[in-house]
């Protein structure tokens, strides 16, 4: 499998998945910019994995229920998505604080 990289949070999200899988996976980057341009894994791989897994939730979805909370006054919990996730949009939870 061959595909452009387009953010690469999510690309660091899939490589961190793969390797706790210990799957087989080539990333490469702009010799100039050092981004990420393309991430390659080899077909016809076996995942390896202790039985559990935990898939982190999408913070741009839960950013709906947590401005919700804040245009009402409100509370809400938000769980499988905290402050140390990768993902850009798990910020939002601060400014509605």
């Amino acid at each position: 499998m061959y595909t452009l990289m387009y953010t690469k949070i999510y690309t660091r999200i899939t490589r961190e998945y793969a390797h706790s899988y210990t799957h087989e996976y080539t990333h490469y980057t702009n010799t100039h910019t050092h981004e990420y341009t393309h991430i390659q894994i080899p077909p016809n791989q076996t995942y390896k994995t202790s039985g559990e897994a935990f898939v982190e939730g999408d913070a741009s979805s839960a950013s709906y229920f947590l401005a919700g909370a804040t245009i009402t006054g409100g509370t809400v919990v938000v769980e499988g998505c905290g402050s140390a996730s990768v993902q850009g949009d798990v910020r939002f939870a601060e400014v509605g604080g």
